[in-house]
């Protein structure tokens, strides 16, 4: 507790005062008193100043001030609390709430910044309900437009999809469709006018894919005939025979026709001389038989592969969309221009194997002249059939999403 004011200087009125030893230390209460200008006031803001040794308002300010536990001097700390209810007190730390109710008085310079900042908040809060309201209100006109365009929507689609009088598609259709169209924009006129050709399409029919089946493939063809063409066989020769190919074909047929014990020839009537069918079945033996089956049955295989590929029905242009007709037209020219080749090599095949059938005692020189373009043009051709079977599987999305691109 406060003792005495030892001295003070500089301090308004009290520019130079020491406590006069005839006066009584202060006690629990005190009243001080005086004139208007007598220096009350300014002596109340010297223990303002105590608590925390701040005299910014006096900077020449010097005091001593006795108190029970010793001494404290200016720019030192007062180590207790210290109230001084005056007119700067007041103005600092009361501050008066109004409202319907009764007055409220806050006290405190911490609880008046609470107070402030109550008002701040409270404006805020005023401020971002109106901000709400009025974003609230936006909302709900946003979503009345929203809805008003997926019903017109929804009308355009089920006037064109399923007939205006029928009327089966509705806005929740156009909302829930909506969904699924993943890349959302505004399109130029040129794209307008594409979907409005995609909207304007008439779906079109699947259409059955080639297929090219193992069999037709050369892969293994090339070796069955490369292995025949290697194969010989040992006979007794007859020389004019090998060197006659047409005449050995003729005899070999007209062999047929006579036994081992025939007499006579049926062709001019003449006797046979003893061992001519003898020499003949040498010259035509079992094996040479063997391999000419062989070969007659690749031979047969071939034709039916050549007859099968000739006999291959690709789709008309018309029954593609129209924007796959292009791509279509320009692989049916590389798929004719391999096909012919692949016929072409197969025929070759045909020929060669006729050749070994004259020569079953020699081998024939065969080699793999193509590359097997054919089946790449086929599965071009199965390529563009897919993309048009897709369309169709898809057409009556694609149509929704034409006219969702367009509105």
């Amino acid at each position: 507790m406060i003792k005495k004011l030892k001295k003070i200087k500089n301090l308004g009125l009290f520019s130079d005062y020491t406590w006069d030893n005839s006066l009584n230390d202060f006690g629990k209460y005190n009243l001080l008193y005086g004139w208007n200008g007598s220096g009350k006031t300014t002596l109340s803001k010297l223990f303002a100043c105590l608590e925390d040794g701040n005299s910014s308002e006096f900077s020449d300010l010097k005091y001593e001030i006795e108190y029970e536990n010793g001494n404290i001097k200016e720019n030192a700390q007062f180590n207790q609390k210290i109230r001084v209810f005056n007119q700067d007190y007041i103005q600092k730390n009361i501050q008066l709430l109004s409202g319907k109710a009764n007055p409220i008085f806050i006290l405190g310079e911490e609880n008046k910044e609470i107070a402030d900042k109550i008002k701040t908040d409270e404006e805020t809060l005023i401020n971002l309900e109106t901000q709400k309201n009025t974003k609230e209100a936006e909302k709900t006109r946003k979503e009345l437009d929203k809805a008003n365009k997926f019903t017109e929507v929804a009308r355009i689609i089920g006037a064109n999809l399923v007939g205006s009088s029928t009327r089966n598609y509705r806005k929740p259709d156009a909302e829930k469709d909506f969904q699924f169209i993943t890349e959302k924009k505004i399109l130029s006129a040129d794209e307008v006018a594409k979907q409005q050709t995609i909207i304007k399409r008439e779906q079109k029919d699947k259409i059955v894919e080639i297929n090219f089946t193992s069999d037709l493939d050369l892969s293994g063809t090339y070796d069955d005939v490369i292995s025949i063409c290697k194969e010989t066989v040992k006979i007794n020769v007859i020389s004019r025979l090998v060197e006659n190919h047409d005449i050995s074909a003729w005899v070999e047929h007209g062999l047929t026709l006579h036994t081992k014990d025939s007499k006579q020839c049926e062709f001019c009537g003449s006797d046979i001389p003893n061992g001519r069918i003898e020499a003949l079945l040498g010259h035509f033996n079992e094996a040479d038989k063997k391999l000419k089956e062989k070969i007659d049955a690749k031979i047969t295989d071939l034709q039916q592969i050549i007859q099968t590929i000739k006999g291959i029905q690709l789709p008309d242009k018309a029954q593609f969309y129209s924007d796959l007709q292009t791509s279509f037209t320009s692989r049916v020219t590389a798929y004719n221009q391999e096909k012919d080749n692949y016929c072409t090599e197969l025929s070759t095949m045909v020929k060669i194997l006729n050749i070994k059938k004259q020569k079953t005692t020699e081998e024939v020189f065969f080699s793999r002249s193509l590359d097997n373009n054919f089946r790449s043009s086929v599965d071009s051709i199965n390529e563009i059939i897919e993309q048009q079977n897709q369309k169709s599987d898809n057409f009556q999305t694609e149509k929704y999403k034409s006219y969702y691109l367009i509105k």
